[in-house]
């Protein structure tokens, strides 16, 4: 997964980073400041998720990126989760990490909602609950 700056540079189109590069280019004299003089126009919503388990859980089957591609806005997707591995429940950003995140755009908040649920979806049908009852 690409780091946070283009993750940025994705929803606006720069980010801290280009700017500054920008601005030191300008400085330099081999570049021009941008149209936009620094200001960030957020013209889409994004978020990253973190994937949980409310339970523990047995992988059943890793999911692969190909299972999120039908879904709109999910622009990358890292799976960690390993077939026939068994999680506990998600308790700590360290958990979630063992499982896996996914970078999500929408033109709305209440479009990326639906978005996040859905990946989200997607990622639990690869698990079955190890809880006994």
């Amino acid at each position: 997964m690409e780091q946070v700056p283009l993750k940025t540079f994705k929803l606006t189109g720069t980010s801290q980073i280009h700017r500054e590069c920008e601005y030191i280019a300008a400085e330099f004299g081999i570049g021009q400041l941008s149209e936009a003089g620094g200001d960030y126009a957020l013209n889409r919503q994004g978020a990253i998720i973190f994937f949980s388990l409310s339970q523990p859980g047995r992988c059943a089957k890793a999911p692969v990126a190909a299972d999120f591609s039908s879904i709109p806005g999910v622009l990358e997707v890292a799976i960690n989760a390993a077939s026939g591995k068994e999680y506990p429940a998600t308790s700590s950003l360290l958990d979630a990490l063992d499982l896996g995140l996914a970078f999500i755009d929408a033109a709305n908040a209440a479009e990326l909602d639906e978005r996040c649920l859905e990946t989200r979806t997607t990622f639990d049908s690869a698990f079955t609950s190890t809880v006994r009852v």
